[in-house]
């Protein structure tokens, strides 16, 4: 592969790799009116796409990236959880259970209207990396 070949092509992933990526996956078993996306780090740092989405939580499989805090239009603040899993091998089964731990965690969390939480609403959840 020539080397303007190799640059076009690592272009061409670093603008996909910016753009969000939201997938409307499964609903979420038990649970009326709630869903789980799939998606990147844009997206979850996206407050007027995830608003639209009707997402307030997410959880976060890259060891790599990490977000800050996020508001959206609403006034609800996005629920944030991370489990930094690697690309490729390496990952244990411990680090692979405590994704789905974390995942089911947020499913069934409550949303308690306690003074030092930031506002927050169930509703549905990214996992993104």
């Amino acid at each position: 592969m020539t080397d303007s070949l190799q640059m076009t092509r690592r272009q061409a992933e670093q603008e996909e790799d910016g753009r969000p990526l939201l997938i409307k996956l499964v609903p979420v078993t038990g649970q009326i009116h709630r869903w789980l996306y799939l998606g990147n780090g844009p997206a979850a740092q996206d407050a007027y796409l995830l608003h639209q989405h009707n997402i307030t939580s997410a959880l976060n499989m890259a060891v790599n990236l990490q977000l800050g805090d996020l508001a959206l239009p609403d006034g609800t603040w996005l629920r944030r959880t991370q489990v930094g899993l690697i690309d490729g091998a390496g990952n244990t089964a411990n680090h692979l259970l405590a994704g789905v731990l974390a995942l089911d965690g947020l499913l069934g969390q409550a949303s308690p209207g306690k003074v030092s939480y930031p506002p927050h609403r169930a509703a549905n959840v990214l996992v993104h990396c």
